[in-house]
């Protein structure tokens, strides 16, 4: 009786065992946050799904299907973006397909995580009764964390936010303000944990089944002597009841959605009005940059002084990247400071290896703790890489001979206006040319660029995806001297965010990042 007894537990602490650590968690550190990372997904409209059973360990295959439509999906820095104003306490922000399938265009999303809950606070939507992409407050708990299975939580939302006309990128006539009501119901069960496959890989997942339904309606508001009047611009947008499942992975996020047709009664759909899946076949391009000190820890005197570094940039993208690479220092108080910005060429599949930089911190800069930023990419504003390190100021210097500012030293000087391949920081003879911004940017479905050469020469003008393939040849071959107008047509691609690659003469490259939102 005992060793059966003991028989019998043995098993059932094994069966325990099992359940407990093969289930699938998902925290907030699962959620990708990094600014820079690019997320691709096939998407596919009006197509027949097997959305597979509920419960615990199952297993659902989504490898196959179309690879024509692909779309991509950026994390950007909150600050840096158009309508972060408008949602400040967001401190995750996308650009990429519509949440939901709301439709087949693309969309800001502005994110708040948080320890207990993931909330998409607001989207951009296209109304063209408010004359374009417009900002929706949401506020949708899209799930509570950390999310397991069996969890389930409703929604019922009314939001009204009033906008300011100035807060939005494009001229709306008549008004002064634009209040926008909205209406959400909804309910969501994590229904089931397992693994799923999708190109290029199979993922331990749990599976949302959503209900959802809801409406947007605008008030036109225009005042007369401080006097609010108020103009009634009716149903703006509205979803009709759908279903969804949608399957996140740790560490990937949302992998799969499933979208079923409006007023579907079938929980157990076969007949989606979308499935979007990620691309995990191909790896994303990538930039990645490393600061490290000479000596740690860094004590500056009270006079000042001056400490080494070395940094390190490798990218993996198959073109030239031109750009900056800048440093700034964050003081005692939290300002942080502008050091030094110079232009750089990353070369493609290459990077930069130098050593004995250094960085002069003045006698004048407070006591405190610092810390020292170095960022590559498009300055300011389009942060491709960083790396930090600290330092300590042991005093201020009040009397005697003192370093007199942050830029008494080399510094960063050294690299400006080289390609930089391995270890080589060898200067480029960059021609004269000249590559005109985008016009318009972001656009639909065509975009201009004029190129101008100071004399004949052999011009390549290529676009990119962000995984780095090429998508168009804008020019390929000699040009005269002169203004030459380049168009790019992005009718047969997905929206998203797109580089334009201009080299002239095999060496001198020109960059730039263009948007194209359908």
């Amino acid at each position: 009786m005992n060793r059966m007894f003991a028989h019998v537990l043995v098993v059932l602490m094994l069966l325990f065992a099992v359940s407990a650590y093969a289930q699938v968690v998902f925290g907030p550190t699962d959620i990708p946050a990094t600014p820079g990372t690019v997320t691709e997904y096939y998407s596919e409209p009006d197509i027949e799904v097997d959305l597979g059973g509920s419960g615990a360990d199952q297993f659902w295959d989504f490898t196959e299907g179309s690879t024509a439509s692909l779309q991509t999906e950026e994390i950007f820095e909150p600050e840096t973006t158009p309508y972060y104003n408008i949602f400040p306490t967001s401190n995750r922000v996308t650009f990429g397909p519509v949440p939901f399938g709301l439709d087949d265009g693309t969309s800001w999303r502005y994110d708040q995580i948080t320890d207990s809950q993931w909330t998409i606070q607001g989207i951009t939507l296209d109304v063209a009764e408010l004359g374009g992409e417009f900002p929706f407050p949401v506020s949708i708990p899209l799930m509570e964390l950390p999310l397991e299975y069996g969890n389930s939580w409703g929604i019922n939302i009314y939001r009204e936010m009033t906008i300011d006309v100035d807060d939005i990128p494009y001229p709306i006539p008549l008004f002064d303000e634009i209040r926008i009501e909205v209406t959400i119901q909804g309910s969501n069960v994590c229904d089931s944990w397992g693994t799923v496959a999708v190109p290029g890989d199979e993922l331990d997942a749990l599976r949302v089944y959503t209900q959802i339904g809801g409406y947007a309606d605008a008030v036109g508001i225009y005042y007369i002597f401080n006097i609010p009047i108020e103009v009634p611009l009716g149903r703006v947008y509205e979803l009709n009841a759908v279903k969804a499942y949608s399957w996140y992975s740790p560490g990937h996020g949302e992998v799969v959605i499933a979208m079923s047709n409006p007023d579907e009664p079938d929980p157990n759909f076969t007949q989606a009005s979308m499935v979007r899946r990620i691309n995990l076949g191909e790896t994303a391009p990538t930039l990645t940059l490393v600061a490290t000190p000479d000596v740690e820890p860094i004590e500056i005197p009270a006079q000042g002084g001056v400490f080494g570094w070395s940094v390190s940039v490798t990218s993996t993208y198959p073109m030239a990247l031109p750009g900056n690479v800048w440093t700034t220092a964050i003081l005692p108080n939290g300002y942080e400071y502008n050091v030094q910005n110079v232009p750089v060429t990353i070369p493609a599949n290459g990077g930069i290896n130098a050593a004995n930089l250094s960085q002069a911190v003045p006698g004048f800069a407070p006591s405190g703790n610092y810390t020292f930023n170095v960022y590559a990419g498009l300055y300011p504003n389009l942060v491709a890489a960083q790396d930090s390190f600290p330092f300590t100021k042991l005093a201020a210097a009040t009397t005697g001979e003192q370093v007199g500012g942050w830029n008494d030293c080399t510094g960063i000087g050294q690299l400006s206006g080289t390609q930089l391949a391995g270890d080589s920081n060898a200067a480029v003879i960059v021609s004269d040319f000249a590559l005109s911004e985008a016009y318009p940017n972001p656009f639909n479905p065509e975009t201009s660029l004029t190129l101008t050469l100071p004399q004949t020469a052999n011009a390549d003008v290529i676009v990119y995806n962000t995984m780095g393939r090429q998508v168009a040849v804008l020019n390929q071959g000699a040009l005269p001297a002169g203004q030459h107008n380049l168009v790019f047509d992005g009718s047969n691609l997905s929206s998203g965010v797109y580089f334009v690659s201009a080299t002239v003469a095999g060496q001198s490259v020109q960059i730039q990042k263009i948007m194209l939102m359908k």
